[in-house]
């Protein structure tokens, strides 16, 4: 008998079965890995949620807790914001436009180099929704640089309208 063929499908087998934990266990880690990523968004998210709450409690129709964030090219940030109609239900329209942009060594954009970097595509929302009397609407707003985008601080006023026309 050939103890060399024996042997030599044998060590096959263990390399076999080592690659398969090997690999199952690759997976679960990956696995654990974007699930408690995905717990931290909840809960950053909720906590966003929280504070738009907390700021609307206090009597403010318009609350956006956080104001300012650094936004690295081909990231994204979600800004939150909170409405409160006090008066009769009303359609309400969200209208975001840029104030102007400012380079890092502190020169202001010229109006030619802002349409070229387009700064205003970087923003995702819900622009309108209705809300009736005492009733309260959160809005996330997403903001996405994109690659290559000019670094330097860019300044985004945010209008809240009652209806369409008077914004």
């Amino acid at each position: 008998m050939n103890k060399k063929g024996i042997e030599l499908s044998i060590n096959f087998l263990v390399i076999i079965i080592i690659s398969l934990v090997m690999l199952s266990s690759g997976i679960l880690i990956v696995k654990k890995y974007f699930q408690t990523a995905e717990e931290i968004k909840t809960q950053l998210d909720e906590q966003t949620l929280a504070n738009i709450e907390s700021l609307l409690d206090e009597g403010k129709i318009v609350a956006i807790p956080l104001k300012r964030k650094v936004i690295e090219a081909e990231t994204s940030a979600i800004f939150g914001l909170g409405v409160l109609n006090i008066d009769a239900a009303a359609d309400f329209t969200v209208d975001i436009s840029l104030s102007k942009g400012i380079r890092k060594n502190k020169q202001v954009f010229e109006p030619d180099d802002l349409l070229k970097i387009n700064p205003e595509g970087w923003l995702l929302y819900d622009s309108s929704f209705s809300l009736a009397h005492n009733e309260r609407q959160s809005v996330s707003i997403r903001v996405a640089a994109p690659r290559g985008s000019a670094p330097g601080t860019y300044i985004y006023n945010v209008y809240i309208c009652r209806e369409a026309s008077e914004c």
